[in-house]
């Protein structure tokens, strides 16, 4: 049986990119992705009962509600993605230690502002899904394993708004591109300044010479235009967990 064109062009071909905060200052590109991302989307449907039905009838069902997600298995082992499986952790500015949380209600800062997955179809365009408020409630299982790569299994689950009647859960849209803006690396780029601006005669030699070898990495990655946010955030945190670690003479 023959298919038309317009079917083959929206065969989706490519494991795409994931991003968190689409669009927004905080925008950032998820570590490397392996198998590709998955979006599901389910509607609990109620029939409404009443004497004399036989099954099924249009017009007396209700949607009760509305769920999506988008999942991904990430082998970047950042902290920041670390941290993000875990809604009640937390990371220290300065060490990047991350530290467990307490139970209780989540803050709302701890939900970003939206998950974008781009997947690439036969006509060189792209779908772009969105789901608004997501946070990973899946938990964190890294292992390392031997002849292997740690895996991450992210689940990033959307949410309605709370303070408002109502706000679309995802979006779904054909666009011509998977533009990402570039990464934010204004913190990155004044720490990289700060440490070239200290005196090494100040701390011991081996800890300068430790800190500079972090220093000499982050710069490279600072003076590149293609890390993604997350390389640039790891990069920042590294730097400025080696100059905590110097030791004055």
């Amino acid at each position: 049986m023959a298919i038309k064109q317009v079917q083959i062009d929206k065969v989706v071909i490519k494991a795409g990119k994931l991003f968190l905060d689409y669009g927004e200052a905080t925008e950032e590109e998820l570590g490397i992705i392996r198998g590709g991302g998955e979006f599901d989307a389910t509607e609990t449907v109620r029939d409404i009962e009443y004497d004399g039905a036989e099954g099924k009838t249009a017009g007396m069902q209700v949607i009760d509600d509305i769920n999506a997600l988008l999942k991904a298995t990430i082998i970047t082992a950042s902290q920041k993605v670390l941290a993000m499986c875990l809604p009640s952790s937390t990371i220290n500015d300065s060490t990047g230690k991350i530290t467990s949380g307490s139970t209780g209600l989540i803050p709302l800062a701890k939900y970003r502002k939206n998950a974008t997955m781009f997947c690439e179809t036969t006509d060189g365009k792209f779908k772009k899904i969105v789901i608004k408020n997501p946070l990973n409630e899946k938990g964190l299982a890294l292992a390392a394993k031997k002849k292997a790569e740690g895996e991450i299994a992210l689940e990033l689950q959307a949410h309605h708004d709370a303070t408002a009647d109502h706000t679309d859960l995802y979006t779904i849209e054909d666009v011509d591109a998977a533009a990402s803006t570039a990464a934010n690396r204004a913190a990155l780029a004044t720490d990289v300044s700060a440490f070239a601006a200290l005196n090494p005669e100040l701390y011991t030699s081996a800890s300068y010479a430790a800190a500079y070898v972090v220093y000499l990495k982050s710069k490279a990655v600072n003076d590149s235009a293609d890390e993604n946010q997350v390389t640039v955030d790891a990069a920042h945190d590294a730097l400025a967990a080696a100059v905590a670690a110097m030791v004055l003479v």
